[in-house]
């Protein structure tokens, strides 16, 4: 029986994620024969060639505009914890927010990604 060998940072992971019973699942790769035995299943054809010509008149075009900014922290103290969140919109407006969290918190980020993910 052969032992998967991960690397530090996936063995530090998998070590985190034990504790919530999580399986960690390897993307298998593909292989480079395995490429070139499909493209050599499917040459190109000799004559065809690219065009630029559009076949309709409309053009989609998306157009990118900028995200917001967010800025977020945490309190604690003998009350609770609370977090603060402040969101920057594109015209400069400032949206501040402020929530008390009502579970008990530590520093371990997997609890936290755990919170989240429930």
């Amino acid at each position: 029986m052969a032992k998967p060998i991960f690397s530090d940072r996936l063995a530090r992971w998998y070590l985190q994620l034990q504790q919530f019973k999580i399986t960690y699942v390897p993307k298998k790769s593909i292989k480079g024969q395995v490429v070139a035995d499909f493209l050599a299943d499917h040459p190109m054809l000799v004559e065809w060639e690219l065009t630029n010509d559009l076949h309709d008149e409309d053009i989609l075009a998306i157009k990118v505009t900028p995200i917001c900014k967010m800025y977020f922290d945490g309190a604690s103290s003998k009350e609770g914890v609370s977090a603060g969140v402040v969101f920057v919109t594109l015209e400069g407006e400032v949206l501040p927010y402020s929530f008390t969290l009502t579970q008990n918190c530590s520093n371990n980020i997997v609890e936290y990604q755990a919170l989240i993910l429930d």
